[in-house]
């Protein structure tokens, strides 16, 4: 990989290459700021969904490299033009030019008209790709929102409503919740708010506090540990729509960081310790783990800013995710303004002003 959206190496204490992350991110490579784009208005409409489930072990920790690369040929389409509204719509975050959020707009109405996502899903694989790429236009929009026509808002938020059903409906079953249930909880909570829908918004608050009570008195999540090598990553993923859920609700006047006594913090504590020293992960997992690095902690771009210096992280690489709404720099300054005085987030190569 050559573009801004490659993670580099996720490596362990004895540098493992890590496929898993390989896997969730580069599907979905986040391209860099050019200096003026045009609008690609051509770009493809992703009815149907097609992914193959790729882990080869009970733990889910080791994954298919073949199916991996299947995979992403068959969800270039879908990448491609979620990619493009992200890109724009951070645009618009950053510079304010109005040509960006009408791009963004643009985009996310021809999608719209399309039913993209709204189609067949091959596996279940695929309805996980559906879930985070609903989460990436519903963030997406909530940056150029303020620019739509009526007859733009209707069409887009009827459509991320659709979608937010469709993700509902195989949320998992509370003897089974684990990150995807944050996920869908996110999803709940970016097209709640999106949308104005308070019903949809009180989804993802309960999501919200399901996540924050499988948090155990040592900062760990049982679902999550249970992934041997992946372990310690899979704290990171499940952190990142915790954290994006805590700063929507925030926008709309919501602590949610503050529910259950504050118990996101003792997550993000153990993360950071096990980050610090993967062997606390090691004995308790059963296996070596690897050490994420990268786009899966860009949603530090944020809780840095909020809460600075409050836990210490090694420098982790671009803050740009596509799930998370992509440039997380951009939009945790265009979110939080006030933080600017603070030190930039321990992601490297922070977007210029």
């Amino acid at each position: 990989m050559t573009n801004a959206f490659n993670i580099g190496r996720i490596r362990s204490h004895n540098t493992i290459f890590n496929v898993f992350f390989y896997l969730i991110l580069i599907f979905h490579p986040y391209t860099a700021f050019a200096a003026a784009e045009e609008c690609p208005l051509s770009q493809p409409v992703a009815h149907d969904i097609t992914a193959d489930p790729f882990y080869t072990d009970k733990n889910y920790s080791i994954p298919d490299e073949t199916i991996i690369a299947r995979n992403k040929t068959l969800l270039e389409n879908l990448s491609r033009s979620v990619n493009s509204i992200v890109r724009f719509a951070n645009l618009y975050e950053r510079s304010g030019a109005a040509g960006n959020a009408d791009c963004a707009l643009n985009l996310l109405v021809r999608q719209a008209e399309g039913r993209a996502m709204l189609g067949h899903m091959s596996s279940i694989q695929a309805s996980y790709q559906r879930k985070w790429h609903t989460i990436a236009v519903a963030i997406s929009y909530l940056s150029v929102k303020v620019r739509g026509t009526p007859a733009q808002r209707s069409t887009i938020e009827s459509w991320l409503s659709e979608l937010a059903d469709r993700v509902e409906e195989i949320d998992p079953k509370s003897s089974q919740w684990n990150n995807h249930h944050y996920w869908a909880g996110l999803v709940a909570t970016a097209v709640g708010a999106a949308t104005s829908n308070q019903a949809r918004i009180t989804l993802g608050r309960q999501a919200f506090d399901d996540g924050l009570s499988s948090i155990q008195p040592d900062g760990t999540l049982p679902q999550e540990m249970v992934r041997r090598r992946m372990a310690l990553g899979y704290h990171a993923f499940a952190l990142a729509p915790l954290v994006m859920m805590a700063e929507i609700a925030a926008r709309e006047g919501e602590d949610w960081y503050g529910r259950r006594d504050g118990a996101i913090h003792r997550l993000v504590a153990r993360l950071a310790a096990g980050m610090a020293n993967p062997a606390w992960f090691d004995e308790r997992s059963g296996a070596t783990n690897i050490v994420p690095e990268g786009p899966i902690l860009a949603w530090r771009a944020f809780y840095d800013r909020r809460f600075p210096g409050r836990f210490a992280f090694p420098p982790s690489g671009p803050c740009r995710y596509t799930f998370l709404g992509g440039d997380l720099d951009v939009l945790a300054k265009s979110w939080l303004p006030a933080a600017d005085r603070l030190r930039l987030s321990g992601c490297l190569a922070p977007t210029p002003p």
